[in-house]
């Protein structure tokens, strides 16, 4: 549709096409009150077909120009360059824009939201701290909730035997400095994830604590320099940890899973000073992560089983990144979960590289938020 308003008298004539085709045109007049409504109906075009619109006015008799707004329909729009694509501006970053990875267009936000709605499961990987990325967050999360009653929240950035802890400040029977203390909560956490917390908060909706127990994690790292796996694996149900960890035993890692986490692993920090050889520190800290992600999976796919939630899970960029790391884990746990999207950022400056990226196949997300 097609609306607006203008001089009494005045004639309106909208073109609607595609490339060089017209798809269709129509002519009202502008009625007495300084109103008109005109209906412009077309055949279904393929998602992603770029559209033209034509306004020609006539305001004959010294009539006031005639103001003209255009109702889109329920599809967004795609847009072939960056030059075309709309910008988004925040408190810490500008001009972002949302790339599709897979098609090569850039979205705006209607469109960007109609794909995500194809997906129960979200992942949002972030540089810890990096505030602008920690806003983008919150406008995603903003974005989803608006849309959508059924999303929750899933945070690498809480420990699961701390959720009774993020329940109480959801509720409103702690406050704020409760939760940061209490739930054992990041450095600055109240600068850069506070805010996705109070947003969930605002819309009652739950939030979930997915992370391993730190103080499981000191037991592990007491037990030496044996496998943290093979370790893990012998706790069972008089474990007092057995509450906040997925069942055991877990199945041993992949190669894929291995040689993805070393693409980010660092000998240097991890292992070299413990006397451990490359390959004996790499095998130990593969360990940890697999035991992190299968965790973070775990509580995500428990959740989403449990209430049929749409979940937007925000943790590290490399738990996120081609979804090797716990978007696979949550697939191993809830087969359904396999309907997932990935979602990265990057400044304009790493973009190119950032989108030709693979893994095994994989592109590193299905969609990147790039800004200035």
């Amino acid at each position: 549709m097609v609306k607006g308003s203008g001089g009494p008298g005045a004639a309106v004539m909208i073109r609607i096409g595609t490339g060089t085709n017209e798809l269709s045109s129509a002519s009202t007049i502008v009625d007495d009150s300084g109103d008109f409504h005109l209906e412009v109906s077309f055949d279904d075009q393929a998602v992603g077909t770029q559209l033209w619109i034509e306004a020609s006015l006539d305001n004959a008799n010294g009539a006031p120009e005639t103001i003209i707004e255009v109702l889109q329909g329920s599809l967004g729009n795609r847009y072939e360059s960056a030059h075309q694509a709309p910008l988004f501006h925040g408190s810490s970053y500008s001009n972002m824009q949302i790339y599709e990875v897979r098609s090569g267009f850039y979205l705006d936000d209607i469109a960007f939201l109609e794909m995500l709605d194809e997906y129960m499961f979200v992942y949002f990987g972030e540089q810890h701290g990096t505030h602008a990325i920690h806003e983008l967050q919150l406008f995603v999360l903003e974005l989803l909730t608006a849309r959508h009653d059924d999303v929750a929240l899933a945070m690498e950035h809480f420990q699961s035997h701390n959720q009774t802890v993020l329940d109480d400040y959801l509720e409103g029977r702690i406050t704020a400095e409760q939760l940061r203390t209490q739930g054992e909560a990041w450095t600055d956490f109240e600068i850069h994830w506070q805010p996705l917390v109070d947003h969930m908060k605002d819309e009652a909706r739950p939030v979930i604590a997915t992370n391993v127990p730190r103080n499981a994690l000191q037991d592990i790292y007491a037990n030496g320099l044996t496998s943290p796996l093979a370790f893990f694996n012998t706790w069972d149900s008089t474990s007092p940890h057995d509450p906040y960890l997925p069942p055991r035993p877990l199945p041993p890692w992949t190669e894929t899973f291995q040689a993805y986490f070393e693409t980010g692993f660092d000998y240097s920090n991890h292992g070299q000073s413990w006397g451990l050889t490359y390959e004996e520190a790499l095998e130990f800290f593969t360990d940890l992560a697999y035991i992190r992600d299968q965790t973070m999976g775990y509580w995500i796919a428990s959740h989403a089983e449990l209430t049929g939630d749409r979940i937007l899970f925000v943790g590290g960029d490399w738990h996120v990144r081609t979804g090797i790391a716990t978007p696979d884990m949550t697939v191993h746990w809830l087969p359904e979960a396999a309907s997932a999207s990935l979602i990265t950022t990057t400044t304009r400056a790493g973009f190119e590289a950032l989108r030709n990226a693979e893994f095994d196949g994989r592109h590193y997300a299905d969609f990147i938020l790039v800004y200035d």
